[in-house]
C-alpha cells in the first residue's frame, strides 16, 4: 500500500513536471496555456486518492488520470497548431498591411507630385495671365498717350489758326508801310525830278 502512494506520488510529480515543461514544438505556450477543468479534476482526483488507501480504486483511478493527461496533451497539441495558423494568419496581415502602408506611401508622394506638378501650372498660368494684362495695360497705355498726342496736336493747330490772322495782320502791316514808303518815294521822286 505504502509502495503504490509512492509511486503515485513520483507518479504526480512526473505528470506535474511535463505539465509545465514545454515540448520542443509547444516551447512558449504551455506556460502561457491553463489547464483545462478536467486537468484540475485530475489533480484534485490525485488528492483525494493520497488520502484513500484502496488500491483498486487507486488503479483505476491512475489510468483515468492517463488518458486525462492523454486527452490534455491532445488539446494542447491542438491549440498549439491553432496558434501557429493564428501565428501565419498574423503574419499574412502583417504583410497586408505593410503592403497597404507601402501603397499609401507611395500615394502620398504621387499626391505630392502631382500637387508640385498644379503649383508650377498655375505659377506659369499666373505668368502667363500677368504678361497678358500687362500688354493689355499697356494697349490702353498706348491708346491713351495716343489720344493725347492727338488732341494736343488738335490743340496746336487751333491756336495756331488763332495765331495765323494776328500774324498775317503784322506782315500785311509791315507790308502796307513798306509799300506807303514806296509810294512816298515814288511821289517825292516825281517833285523832284
Amino acid at each position: 500500500m505504502e509502495r503504490s502512494e509512492d509511486y503515485m506520488a513520483k507518479h504526480f510529480s512526473e505528470v506535474k513536471r511535463e505539465l509545465e515543461q514545454p515540448d520542443g514544438h509547444m516551447a512558449g505556450i504551455g506556460q502561457q496555456l491553463k489547464l483545462s477543468k478536467e486537468a484540475r479534476d485530475a489533480r484534485n482526483a490525485g488528492r483525494r486518492l493520497e488520502d484513500e488507501n484502496d488500491e483498486t480504486d487507486l488503479i483505476g483511478t491512475v489510468k483515468k488520470l492517463e488518458d486525462l493527461i492523454a486527452e490534455q496533451r491532445r488539446s494542447n497539441e491542438r491549440i498549439a497548431r491553432e496558434m501557429r495558423g493564428m501565428v501565419s494568419e498574423m503574419k499574412d496581415v502583417l504583410e497586408k498591411v505593410e503592403e497597404l502602408r507601402n501603397g499609401a506611401a507611395d500615394a502620398q508622394h504621387q499626391a505630392n507630385q502631382m500637387a508640385l506638378m498644379g503649383v508650377a501650372n498655375a505659377q506659369q498660368k499666373a505668368g502667363e495671365m500677368t504678361i497678358k494684362n500687362v500688354e493689355e495695360v499697356t494697349a490702353r497705355s498706348r491708346k491713351v498717350i495716343d489720344s493725347m498726342v492727338e488732341e494736343s496736336k488738335r490743340r496746336i493747330e487751333r491756336l495756331s489758326m488763332v495765331t495765323l490772322p494776328d500774324r498775317l495782320f503784322y506782315y500785311c502791316k509791315w507790308m502796307a508801310v513798306i509799300l506807303v514808303l514806296i509810294i512816298l518815294v515814288h511821289v517825292l521822286w516825281g517833285m523832284l525830278v
